[in-house]
């Protein structure tokens, strides 16, 4: 393991993040008030704060301290520096964003398209990201990168393993092909891990810190991010697996995945989505078989998975859990296995954002040098 001190270029992006963090926690802030609140020099804190005009993050607002000694000039945080797309892959669909730093959604596209070979797909990106910059309503935001969310395994090095929904069989080398005769930079993730980061950086549910997030849309995946907005991703990039997991169901042991995937709900219990989601929002929820066992392994999951990661809130996403009543009933049901942990007091949540490619936006910031505008 290398050990170093930071550069000054590395110091001074650090001490400046510290500042961009307290301007947005304080809305306005002063010179003054970051040499004070940050116990640094006056000039120390008129340095940060040039830095990050320079780069358009914060902007002035006016003066404060009327009447009382000399007016100091207010800053404001500015998440319009600079722009950045997302794009969502998906098997039926291809969505497209233009986001600003704080994850406002300033533009969004989706289109349908038969054909979903990775050639084919490069070059509708391409071309649609385009289109888009073209009509920015944010003419004024710097284009920062494309983050591009694939369901399926994706590598540390931008590669496509494998992707099911989408017929990829083999290994493709998708963000090399995304990023050939491409002006802006291309990064590339898997779109559970994208929905985890948008949910942690952008999400209403608060400081969702050490957040794991469960999703189950058709088949079931995991994804889970630290309080600095740091992937889990294992060797490989193969970790969160959840689908591998194995869960105890009339004292047979099962894989997740073969009784979870939304095929092998419909075919175990022989009931729709639309069905179960409405027997969840119900009363006969408590005494459904269906709703009892599905709760039953999903508390088993979020036992397994608290005992190995120990997370602040677990983030439940699937067509049949929507409610906050049916919510409510999981934790009840999951309470029956955690009570024999010390993880009690672990959250579960539903998700604060609509399925988007946001995700894809986190991503090319947190990959590009304004990632301290995200991270802690």
């Amino acid at each position: 393991m290398d050990i170093k001190l930071l550069s000054p270029s590395d110091m001074m992006k650090h001490n400046a993040r510290v500042l961009l963090k307290l301007i947005k926690k304080k809305n306005v802030l002063s010179r003054a008030d970051a040499s004070r609140m940050l116990q640094c020099s006056r000039s120390t804190a008129s340095k940060l704060m040039s830095y990050l005009v320079g780069l358009s993050l914060v902007t002035p607002v006016g003066t404060g301290n009327h009447g009382i000694g000399r007016n100091s000039d207010l800053f404001q945080f500015n998440p319009r520096a600079c722009s950045v797309l997302g794009v969502d892959v998906k098997p039926d669909s291809i969505q497209f964003i233009l986001s600003d730093l704080n994850g406002q959604i300033h533009s969004r596209r989706e289109i349908e398209n038969t054909d979903f070979s990775p050639e084919k797909t490069v070059e509708v990106i391409h071309k649609i990201t385009q289109e888009i910059l073209d009509d920015s309503p944010i003419p004024e935001a710097r284009p920062l990168g494309v983050g591009v969310m694939i369901p399926g395994w994706v590598s540390d090095d931008g590669m496509v393993l494998n992707s099911d929904p989408l017929g990829w069989k083999k290994p493709v080398r998708y963000r090399e092909m995304l990023n050939r005769d491409s002006s802006l930079p291309y990064q590339i993730l898997n779109d559970a891990n994208a929905l985890v980061l948008a949910e942690s950086a952008f999400g209403g549910n608060g400081n969702c810190r050490n957040l794991l997030y469960i999703e189950n849309p058709d088949d079931i995946g995991g994804a889970y991010t630290d309080s600095s907005h740091n992937l889990l991703t294992g060797e490989n990039s193969l970790a969160m697996e959840i689908g591998k997991m194995k869960v105890n169901i009339g004292d047979q042991f099962y894989l997740v995945e073969d009784v979870l995937g939304i095929s092998k709900i419909q075919k175990r219990w022989g009931i729709t989505v639309q069905s179960l989601k409405d027997l969840f929002d119900s009363s006969d929820a408590e005494t459904a078989e269906v709703c009892l066992q599905i709760a039953d392994i999903f508390g088993q999951i979020i036992v397994q998975t608290s005992a190995l990661l120990n997370p602040y809130a677990i983030m439940i996403n699937t067509p049949y859990i929507k409610s906050p009543g049916a919510l409510d009933f999981l934790k009840k049901t999951a309470s029956l296995h955690l009570a024999e942990t010390p993880l009690k007091e672990t959250q579960l949540l539903l998700p604060s954002l609509e399925r988007s490619a946001l995700g894809g936006a986190c991503w090319s910031i947190l990959n590009s040098s304004f990632d301290f505008v995200i991270k802690d």
